[in-house]
């Protein structure tokens, strides 16, 4: 199966473990759905994030910058 013929839902991290289980998708489509997915790693921004108690994030005067 080409990545256009899967139904991307179905392979959804958050559901698919259940589909598995449930039989929706076989391990071996998620394997070849997995296989089809780019790779798109060279435009991944890497983030740090600093939280305090209150869940707050503080804004820096750089991502002030960028807006």
């Amino acid at each position: 199966m080409a990545k256009s013929e899967f139904d991307e839902r179905l392979f959804d991290l958050r559901v698919v473990e259940k589909n598995l289980r449930s039989g929706l998708i076989s391990r071996k489509d998620y394997e070849k759905y997995l296989k089809s997915v780019e790779n798109d790693e060279e435009n991944a921004l890497e983030v740090d994030t600093f939280l305090d108690s209150s869940g707050y994030t503080p804004r820096s005067a750089e991502s002030e910058d960028e807006n």
